[in-house]
């Protein structure tokens, strides 16, 4: 992993068990922070869990994609309605100083017409965030997913079913998170995969290493500098034959140096820049060797209102699993270079129980190698959602994203998706 913060957030412990207003703060700011090829493919919105104790649920969602298989700009699209039906189950249990948490969710996809994408997919996640009397804390987590691809990776073209599955394991060892200088190790493994051959390059496996200082030189001003070590590979990036396949191996080394600045109780900065070297063995012309990271702003200039902003630039393989584990988003493969992208996410509660989000997005990716060229991706989402009660909600949504580009990499397209759903969670 690219991202040497905590690897586990850590949920309210006094949270209540609601699944309307501030829990959908956080379900927006992740949508609308989501990498370039973040999917608009059927999923559900977003369950809110957070609380005490074990739970269960579902949800169903009803939707319809103008363009299920993201063709070309100028051919003929396949525009589809699809239903997902989701079973949920998990627990958040502090044990003393220890906190124990396991999420599962399980969905049937099906569609009206195009039922070669009918297929089951999953989400798993458990974790243990830990810390003793002394100085010392940290976090273990594995989290495991599987879901219909993004049929706009790659440039590729294809009516097939594709399912994409990725799993990670993450741990982090802190000295000192309340004192004003403290050490932070942390490492990761991940590994992203396709079913169907025509995605190979997008295939990913990656290990990465952080070791770091903190400083906090006031509770409003917190500075980090670190060194990351990453090995990784495209292990069926070339074709070698039929049905067969050559690795792309890389080895990633960064300088990080971060800042956390609270200025009020109504705004919050977090940034990171990084000196960045990634060499390909295979292929030297995908090099990048340069400046790396990210800045996030949060406003929130009344209650109600929630402002997010978030400027990044980042490698492809830097950029596919950062939001892997998180709510409603999940691993989409990049091989670019280097992609920078530009959100902006709005969150309004209109009354305790009725909210609407909106979110902005642009990403530009520029491709390494011999074919070379970029491509911009712009998206728009729109989402209202109804609390009916502490344990029911329904919402509906509508997402556009627009494709343009110079590169034979890529193509241009466009889609929109709206859906509606209901959900139950009960504890």
């Amino acid at each position: 992993m690219n991202n040497h913060a905590p690897l586990l957030r850590r949920r309210p412990l006094a949270a209540a068990p609601t699944i309307g207003g501030r829990h959908w703060l956080a379900l927006c700011a992740v949508a609308a922070a989501s990498a370039a090829q973040a999917q608009v493919m059927p999923q559900t919105p977003g369950i809110a869990t957070s609380g005490i104790g074990p739970y269960v649920g579902a949800s169903q969602v009803v939707g319809h994609d103008s363009n299920l298989f993201k063709v070309r700009e100028g051919t003929a699209e396949t525009p589809d309605i699809y239903f997902v039906t989701s079973l949920l189950a998990g627990i958040n249990q502090p044990i003393g100083r220890q906190r124990l948490y396991a999420d599962a969710t399980l969905r049937a996809v099906r569609f009206q017409d195009v039922q070669q994408l009918d297929s089951e997919a999953y989400s798993l996640s458990a974790g243990l965030d830990w810390e003793t009397v002394g100085e010392l804390s940290g976090s273990l987590s594995a989290t495991a997913r599987q879901t219909l691809a993004d049929y706009s990776i790659g440039g590729i073209s294809t009516n097939e079913l594709n399912l994409e599955r990725a799993q990670e394991l993450r741990a982090n060892l802190v000295w000192g998170a309340q004192q004003r200088l403290g050490a932070e190790i942390s490492g990761s493994t991940s590994n992203l995969d396709y079913s169907n051959e025509l995605a190979a390059a997008q295939r990913l496996q990656q290990g990465s290493a952080y070791v770091g200082l903190r400083y906090r030189s006031s509770d409003a001003l917190r500075f980090g500098a670190g060194v990351r070590f990453t090995d990784g590979k495209y292990p069926d990036f070339f074709p070698a034959g039929p049905g067969s396949f050559a690795p792309l191996d890389f080895e990633r080394r960064d300088v990080d140096f971060t800042v956390t600045w609270v200025p009020t109780g109504a705004s919050s900065l977090d940034a990171r820049l990084s000196a960045t070297d990634q060499s390909f063995e295979q292929d030297p012309s995908r090099d990048v060797d340069g400046l790396t990271g990210a800045l996030t702003w949060n406003f929130r200039p009344s209650g109600r209102l929630l402002v997010r902003t978030t400027v990044s630039r980042e490698t492809g393989a830097g950029a596919t699993f950062q939001q892997l584990g998180t709510a409603g988003t999940s691993a989409v493969g990049d091989n670019s270079g280097i992609a920078t992208g530009l959100r902006l996410g709005v969150t309004y509660e209109v009354t305790a129980k009725v909210s609407a989000e909106a979110g902005l997005g642009t990403t530009r990716r520029e491709f390494k190698g011999a074919v070379g060229g970029s491509e911009t991706l712009n998206q728009f989402q729109f989402a209202a959602r109804w609390a009916f009660s502490r344990a029911i909600g329904f919402g509906c949504q509508v997402a556009n994203e627009n494709r343009s580009t110079d590169s034979a990499l890529s193509y241009d397209f466009s889609a929109t998706n709206v859906l509606c759903y209901g959900q139950i969670v009960l504890r």
